[in-house]
């Protein structure tokens, strides 16, 4: 009865919850998705695998579990490609909007702000994976922690060679700075 619950819409790239066929309760699923179907081609080059447990009472849909996947990502230091393994949590509560509300501005309480909304049929599960690999991505990637990086001068991957400029570069325009002598108070 799961299999028919969880629908895969290939020509929209889309990821769909069937409600209406899904039991009260738990389920649980187990599936790859391709990078390309959610819109993380760009990060991913190989299947996501996910686990989810989808409990569902009423038209109140609470979605959680894991996704595996390789982020592809250069690094901020020496701008080398690099693989990195993630394996993030995946949390979603879906609920029904109260009301029609078309064009009307509408005030959220605090505790609202965490749930997603659904049309009361499908809950598309796109954009929480899309989200959850986005948010996998360091703010400021290594390929590993000692990375040595570029050297500013001559543009040289310090990991890989050691470069011959000068440990401290000075300014040419600067340089004449240091002739300048000073007493031991500061003064000239």
């Amino acid at each position: 009865m799961t299999k028919q619950c969880f629908s895969y819409i290939k020509s929209g790239a889309m990821l769909k919850l069937i409600v209406n066929t899904l039991p009260q309760g738990e389920s649980s699923f187990n599936f790859i998705v391709e990078p390309a179907q959610i819109g993380v081609e760009n990060l991913v080059n190989e299947p996501i695998s996910a686990s989810i447990v989808v409990f569902r009472q009423n038209k109140e849909v609470d979605v959680r579990g894991t996704l595996s996947f390789v982020l592809c990502l250069e690094c901020s230091r020496c701008l080398e490609r690099f693989t990195l393994s993630v394996e993030e949590e995946v949390t979603g509560f879906y609920r029904v909007p109260e009301g029609e509300v078309k064009g009307e501005e509408v005030v959220l309480e605090e505790e609202e702000l965490d749930i997603l909304v659904y049309d009361g049929e499908v809950v598309d599960l796109t954009g929480l994976f899309r989200d959850t690999v986005i948010l996998a991505v360091p703010l400021k990637p290594l390929c590993r922690e000692d990375c040595k990086g570029l050297c500013p001068y001559c543009g040289v991957n310090r990991n890989k060679e050691q470069c011959k400029c000068e440990a401290e570069y000075i300014d040419p325009r600067w340089r004449a700075l240091l002739d300048i002598k000073f007493d031991e108070e500061g003064g000239k």
